[in-house]
């Protein structure tokens, strides 16, 4: 979660340069929520999953109807048993694209990447996410600069802004983060 209150904004704006929207976004939350857990997750399991973002590409459509059909299915289910038990089947029809998906992807075998496991991995993967955090930031910083106008081009046309738009920190993106768990875990603002 709190890779994806981090890193979503400034990636899926990122992405929106070039992609659709909603594919910009269903690939900026995956990789915002994969990139902090990787380390961990290599520790476990010595293995980089290649085909994440793509399955969750794929897969976000079914997700969220499959999640709400099954969490109706918990709410009704007490009252109207009938109506909770079709809610359940309709519910595991999307369950069982998903786990179809999920065999498919991960069988494959380029699904994969073997890699060093243990503290050394962790390291690793750090060190490799830190690479290449530092080489988007540089493209993006170039792909900015090419298209910045230049001392001749400023106030050139009359319907340019003025001043620089708001763009939140990483330091204040985990500070709200902070504020907001805080708040719904205790119910107390720091």
């Amino acid at each position: 979660m709190y890779g994806i209150v981090l890193l979503d904004p400034a990636l899926s704006r990122m992405l929106r340069g070039f992609l659709p929207s909603a594919l910009a976004g269903a690939i900026s939350v995956t990789v915002c929520a994969q990139v902090p857990t990787l380390p961990v997750q290599v520790m476990m399991n010595p293995q980089v999953p290649l085909l994440a973002v793509p399955a969750n590409v794929v897969t976000a459509p079914v997700v969220g109807v499959t999640t709400i059909v099954g969490l109706a299915a918990l709410l009704v289910s007490w009252a109207v048993p009938w109506l909770g038990h079709g809610l359940v089947l309709v519910a595991s029809l999307g369950t069982a694209a998903l786990e179809r998906c999920a065999t498919l992807l991960g069988s494959a075998p380029f699904g994969t990447l073997v890699w060093p496991d243990g503290a050394a991995g962790a390291v690793a993967m750090i060190v490799s996410e830190l690479a290449c955090m530092a080489v988007v930031v540089a493209i993006a910083g170039a792909i900015r600069a090419i298209g910045r106008p230049g001392p001749s081009d400023v106030g050139a046309s009359p319907h340019e802004s003025v001043g620089t738009p708001y763009r939140a920190t990483p330091m204040s993106r985990w500070r709200a983060w902070w504020r907001e768990t805080c708040a719904m875990l205790f119910d107390v603002q720091h």
